[in-house]
């Protein structure tokens, strides 16, 4: 559930270290993250910096089974 724990400086600092990697690419599972998310009351997913490279700069490339292959647009 880091998106509720790591500070917006962490995701600042994580953003800067995996920006320049070439072909970087992320798995996301949305339901997981549903799952988290109730835990912590239902809260809204925190929009800080990690949050918004990944919604910003990210697109899907495939789907498998509900894990979301993330890779930067081109």
């Amino acid at each position: 559930p880091w998106v509720f724990f790591v500070n917006a400086s962490e995701q600042r600092r994580i953003v800067a270290e995996v920006r320049h990697i070439p072909r970087f690419c992320m798995v996301y599972k949305p339901d997981l993250l549903a799952f988290w998310a109730g835990f912590s009351g239902n809260r809204p997913i925190p929009r800080r910096p990690l949050v918004k490279y990944m919604e910003d700069e990210f697109v899907l490339l495939h789907d498998y089974s509900g894990y979301q292959l993330l890779v930067r647009k081109r």
